[in-house]
């Protein structure tokens, strides 16, 4: 019975990292920022839409690096030296996420569903895309976020973010750019002032 398990384990881990190996799956290691400031005491509803014109988030050339792309990327959240794993999301969830980490580590309380009294934390995904053109990678991210409070206070931002990376290794240097404009732009939001511009701070 316990080889049984152990072999059943082991194939499964083998599936697991040839899918990963495959680019089956993106893995994305996203660096939280570390914000000083905390607002503990205020709580939001998170929600994500996914307004992209062009869902997929490859052009035609980049496609052939990553022809088994399933959609789903592989998060990982990275705290100083100390390393997490979030789990699995697909492209509205994995911004999603990525932002709740920011909040919960400024002290925001999260709510499962919308609420009268809880402002609204809306993130409008707009674009996010990967593209190859002759040696070189090429990634673009943009989003807005709107806070609205029940008081009907609504205060915006817009964030963007793109670079570029040889291609020297292929999928690792694909997933390098992808990482690191992901991260850029998670990070590029002041939550701070954003919370400040919607009146929900005795300080604004």
């Amino acid at each position: 019975m316990k080889k049984n398990a152990v072999r059943t384990f082991l194939l499964l881990l083998c599936a697991v990292f040839t899918a990963c190996a495959s680019g089956a799956y993106i893995q994305i290691n996203y660096r939280l920022p570390g914000d000083g400031h905390r607002l503990d005491g205020q709580s939001v509803y998170v929600s994500i839409q996914d307004i992209r014109a062009e869902k997929s988030i490859f052009t035609n050339k980049a496609m052939e690096v990553y022809d088994d792309f399933t959609g789903i990327f592989s998060l990982y959240l990275h705290r100083g030296d100390h390393k997490q794993v979030a789990g699995t999301f697909d492209v509205p969830a994995l911004f999603r996420t990525a932002i709740e980490k920011r909040l919960s580590d400024m002290g925001v309380t999260l709510v499962d569903a919308p609420r009268k009294d809880v402002p609204h934390f809306r993130i409008l995904l707009k674009e996010f895309v990967l593209d190859l053109e002759k040696r070189t990678f090429s990634a673009s991210i943009s989003y807005d976020v709107e806070l609205i409070t029940p008081d009907n206070v609504i205060a915006t931002r817009k964030i963007a973010g793109q670079g570029q990376r040889v291609n020297l290794l292929g999928r690792n240097d694909a997933e390098k750019i992808l990482e690191d404009i992901f991260t850029d732009t998670i990070n590029k939001l002041d939550i701070l002032n954003l919370f400040q511009d919607a009146r929900l701070l005795m300080n604004s």
